[in-house]
């Protein structure tokens, strides 16, 4: 089930209810504004119906944050500002941001032509693994097995504070889907336990790639070479690939019917 924002329908008034892989933490928005997990994919449907249509700047004004002014400090706004209006549990925690749902939420950061903006990181990978782990007991395959997206409408030259909350789809990859993110999970594992994590490019993988992922470029880890040496090395994250999420993407915006035409109107009251 899906829902995009429909500028027709009347404005309502919210009514807010009371392990991440190594080297790399978020920094968590603290806000007084706490609800309780949702405890069926009903009930977190109805807690996205609440924030569609709202802006950054709305919600953080209900949860009583503030908005971020450095471009720096924006990176991963959205996404935790949603995580509070939703109820997500996980925090840091490895695993699914609603731990009893299996669900890992994914905002999506579009510019007015509908087009994506970046690619969609799913999670750390361990590159000092000393065994192999089966990818059905992987960080990768929890958080990927079950992902909701939510849609921002966010090009550069709008001000966070005004990019509202498009739409939400929920994706759950196929069994050919898993079968194929396995087979690159392996590829690149196979290389991370022979001590050639260096090999692994960006151009590797089918569904998912591996790519530098760190707060800084100056940021290394130690990870032993095939001939047992430590070497530094860039840590790296999993992400979905861009024309996989571009797809999706597609399916959402023909199924609701929203093109960029339809945001004319909401471009105008926001320009």
């Amino acid at each position: 089930m899906a829902a995009r924002f429909d500028p027709a329908i009347p404005d309502f008034t919210l009514e807010p209810l009371r392990p991440e892989m190594p080297f790399y933490r978020k920094k968590l928005l603290l806000s007084p504004l706490s609800l309780t997990p949702p405890q069926s994919k009903a009930e977190l449907r109805a807690r996205l119906q609440l924030i569609l249509g709202r802006s950054l700047g709305e919600l953080a004004a209900l949860a009583q944050v503030e908005v971020p002014h450095s471009t720096m400090a924006t990176k991963g706004f959205a996404g935790q500002l949603t995580e509070i209006f939703l109820g997500a549990d996980a925090k840091n925690l490895p695993m699914p941001d609603f731990t009893q749902l299996g669900i890992e939420l994914k905002t999506m950061s579009l510019s007015f032509d509908l087009s994506l903006k970046e690619a969609t990181y799913i999670c750390m990978c361990d590159l000092k693994a000393e065994r192999f782990i089966p990818f059905t007991e992987s960080h990768l395959y929890h958080k990927l097995r079950s992902l909701l997206f939510v849609l921002v409408l966010a090009p550069p030259e709008l001000p966070l504070a005004l990019r509202p909350i498009l739409g939400y789809f929920f994706y759950e990859p196929s069994p050919q889907e898993l079968s194929q993110i396995a087979a690159d999970y392996n590829e690149f594992n196979e290389l991370i336990c022979s001590g050639r994590s260096n090999q692994i490019t960006g151009a590797m993988g089918t569904i998912i790639q591996m790519r530098p992922k760190a707060l800084s470029s100056k940021v290394t880890t130690q990870v032993r070479d095939e001939q047992g040496n430590f070497v530094a090395t860039t840590p790296k994250g999993y992400y979905l690939r861009a024309e996989i999420t571009r797809q999706l993407l597609q399916r959402f915006c023909a199924e609701q019917g929203l093109t960029p035409a339809l945001l004319q109107p909401l471009v105008a009251t926001l320009s």
